[in-house]
C-alpha cells in the first residue's frame, strides 16, 4: 500500500501504521512528521515519544478530509505544547478564502491567496511561536514580503526560518 493511502500521523496508531509502511518500502533512513490539527493536542507528546521530528499544521484547508486546518487557538495550544517537548512546527501559512476564488484555473486560484493573505497568516504564526517559545518553519512562501517579515522576525531573536518554492 502507498504511503499516500494511509490516514495522516496525528496519534500514536497511525504513527505506527505509517511508520511499519514505510519501513517496509524504504531503502533508506527516514523521519515522519506529526500533525497538529484541532483536537489531537494531547496526542502530541505520544507522537514525540513515537519518534516525530515536528509537527505540521495547514492554516488553510490540507487537502485532506482526515487533516483539517487549525485554529488559532489550537496552533497556539499545539505550539506550546511543541515547546515544552521540544518539537518544531512547520506551518503551511495561507488563510483560505474562497469566497475570493471565482472559478477553477490557476488564476482563481491565485487570486483567492493574495499575498496579504498570506502576510497575515505569517504574522500570525511568528505571534504564536513569539509567544509561546515555539521553534516555527514557514513552508512554501510565495513572497520576498513573506521571507522578509521571516527575516525580521530571526534578526529579532525569534526561531524561525522558512522556506520558498515556485508554485
Amino acid at each position: 500500500m502507498p504511503l499516500n493511502a494511509h490516514p495522516p500521523t496525528i496519534d500514536g496508531a497511525s504513527f505506527d501504521e505509517k511508520r511499519i509502511a514505510a519501513e517496509a518500502q524504504s531503502l533508506v533512513d527516514f523521519a515522519l512528521w506529526g500533525g497538529l490539527i484541532p483536537g489531537n493536542v494531547d496526542q502530541l507528546g505520544v507522537l514525540r515519544d513515537r519518534g516525530v521530528i515536528g509537527l505540521k499544521a495547514f492554516m488553510s484547508a490540507s487537502g485532506i478530509d482526515d487533516f483539517p486546518r487549525v485554529d488559532l487557538a489550537t496552533l497556539r495550544a499545539g505550539m506550546k505544547q511543541a515547546a515544552q517537548l521540544g518539537l518544531i512546527v512547520a506551518v503551511h501559512a495561507e488563510i483560505d478564502h474562497p469566497e475570493l476564488r471565482r472559478g477553477t484555473g490557476i488564476a482563481d486560484y491565485l487570486a483567492s491567496r493574495p499575498i496579504a493573505i498570506e502576510l497575515e497568516a505569517i504574522r500570525a504564526a511568528l505571534d504564536l511561536a513569539g509567544e509561546s517559545g515555539c521553534v516555527l518553519h514557514i513552508v512554501h512562501v510565495s513572497s520576498a514580503a513573506g521571507v522578509q517579515l521571516v527575516t525580521e522576525a530571526r534578526a529579532g531573536g525569534a526561531d524561525v526560518t522558512c522556506e520558498t518554492c515556485p508554485h
